[in-house]
């Protein structure tokens, strides 16, 4: 696994425009961001409520679209460098056009299936707690062992699905065929699974860590706030893209191993 850390680490550095889609997926969510201030600002009225509304649809379109396409983009420019040492905007490009929407069937069936599941919770716990103001202490002021749940949940999501992007952008799969492909992988190989997840949790969770404690400090002051969610996003599209590339890699070197094997146009380099 060193080994897998240290090449990913080599072709990032060999290869930064890799970053490239992960900033722009990051300033997509800066756009969301200003849209949300937006909404709240305190003096509500129609024509704010409308305009708010209009952004929002046309983020959400806009993101469905642009986030998949760069998604496929990113997947595909670590692939390439993965296989012949050199990542382009190209092979992004045409990964991007050719994936985009096999991955964006993923997102309808995670909303198929969490949104049954989230309102299904929300009211096996309403019943549970019938008193608003409790309820509200709970959500906002979770337990220790709430928050400790949720995290585990997380990490065991993040363990079984790490590889169904990969899956369907790589691997050709669709998207359901992709999510039980990273089942599949990830639980035939926990042990490899976990000592790869454990360093990407560890740093990742370091990074959120420090950013919420600059974002509360510097609650409050304008320019320094809005200064520092571009940095983040920067810091944060910076370290996404290295994780796709060692997810990548990974995901090459089980799917090129196995019976099933990759599809024969993901073994060329895109680009030709």
């Amino acid at each position: 696994m060193r080994a897998l850390f240290g090449r990913s680490w080599s072709l990032y550095r060999e290869n930064p425009v890799l970053a490239v889609p992960a900033l722009l997926l990051q300033l997509l969510g800066l756009v969301w961001v200003f849209t949300a201030s937006l909404a709240r600002q305190p003096d509500h009225d129609l024509a704010r409520a409308a305009i708010v509304l209009a952004l929002s649809l046309v983020w959400l379109a806009a993101y469905f679209v642009a986030g998949n396409y760069l998604t496929a983009a990113a997947f595909g420019m670590s692939a390439s460098a993965w296989r012949v040492d050199v990542a382009t905007l190209a092979d992004g490009a045409a990964t991007g056009s050719r994936r985009w929407w096999p991955l964006g069937t993923l997102w309808f069936l995670v909303a198929a299936i969490s949104i049954p599941a989230v309102v299904a919770a929300y009211l096996l716990f309403v019943s549970a707690v019938p008193s608003e103001p409790m309820r509200r202490a709970i959500i906002e002021h979770p337990s220790p062992a709430v928050r400790v749940g949720l995290v585990v949940v997380g990490l065991a999501f993040w363990f079984f699905t790490i590889y169904t992007v990969p899956a369907i952008v790589l691997g050709g799969r669709r998207a359901f065929d992709g999510f039980t492909r990273s089942i599949v992988l990830a639980s035939g190989r926990a042990r490899e699974t976990v000592v790869m997840l454990i360093p990407l949790a560890v740093v990742g969770g370091l990074l959120f860590l420090g950013s919420s404690a600059l974002d509360g400090a510097l609650k409050h002051r304008a320019l320094a706030e809005t200064l520092f969610q571009f940095a983040d996003a920067a810091v944060e599209g910076l370290w996404g893209a290295y994780v796709t590339l060692v997810v990548s890699g990974r995901f090459l070197e089980l799917e090129g191993g196995s019976q099933q094997g990759l599809p024969a146009e993901t073994l060329r380099p895109l680009y030709e």
